[in-house]
């Protein structure tokens, strides 16, 4: 059995990916501490990756370009 450590208090048991709270009363994490009084290492947390950004469709662009546009030209409207 291994278990795989979270960025909270909230322990993963990696055969069934049970969270277990860090909870003297629980008995799945008083296994826990059993297993690791025995010796063993849990894994380590590992962070998610970043997300990839997105990036703007062509038609988004001219959409923006279009709104901008039109602002261009409503202010150019008020200072004549």
């Amino acid at each position: 059995m291994t278990y795989t450590l979270t960025n909270s208090e909230i322990i993963i048991r990696d055969v069934d990916q049970a969270h277990i709270p860090a909870d003297p009363a629980n008995m799945d994490y008083k296994e826990y501490l059993t297993w690791l009084e025995e010796g063993n290492t849990p894994n380590p947390y590992v962070a998610p990756p970043e997300p990839e950004p997105v990036q703007p469709t062509l038609a988004d662009l001219q959409a923006q370009l279009a709104a901008l546009t039109q602002q261009i030209n409503a202010l150019s409207k008020t200072t004549k």
